[in-house]
């Protein structure tokens, strides 16, 4: 899946800059990358190259002209991470390293607490969330500057992008 997600979204990009614009690249086709690289099945060597691509496509979205990563890009991210890496400290530095990005760009929404959850164990979400995985989390009781940029919801965000 992650391969195939891939090349197609490789095959849109050529499109678009040999100047087809109704494929121009958005978020939205990032993410969907980022979602198949998270329900990639397979070996290890599969895993591996799902996790490898979904951090070129994060990587590519940081410093594309189409968008930024938001509260979605960073969630699938952690599914990415938590469906593809084995459960092991190098998954929890990328899941550290990884959150603190999307709280210094203000997209901590209720999906990234929501995967958060699933990847990391009770003590290291408790380190990273100052609150313990068994409790219902609101938004607002987080800092604000961690959230400050979240559009929840599609028409929220459908709204957001025309204005």
């Amino acid at each position: 899946k992650a391969e195939r997600a891939q090349n197609l979204f490789r095959e849109m990009k050529r499109l678009y800059e040999a100047g087809n614009e109704s494929v121009r690249p958005n978020v939205v086709a990032y993410n969907a990358v980022l979602n198949a690289c998270a329900f990639t099945n397979g070996d290890v060597t599969e895993s591996n190259r799902a996790v490898e691509i979904g951090h070129l496509i994060l990587r590519d979205l940081e410093q594309s002209p189409f968008g930024k990563p938001d509260q979605i890009t960073y969630g699938t991210f952690l599914k990415v991470c938590t469906h593809q890496m084995a459960d092991c400290d190098a998954r929890d530095k990328v899941v550290e390293v990884l959150f603190k990005k999307c709280c210094k760009d203000g997209q901590v929404g209720i999906m990234v607490i929501q995967q958060l959850k699933q990847v990391l164990k009770s003590d290291h979400y408790l380190r990273l969330i100052g609150r313990s995985r068994e409790e219902h989390i609101s938004l607002e009781e987080l800092p604000r500057n961690w959230w400050c940029n979240v559009v929840e919801g599609k028409r929220q965000r459908r709204k957001r992008r025309f204005d």
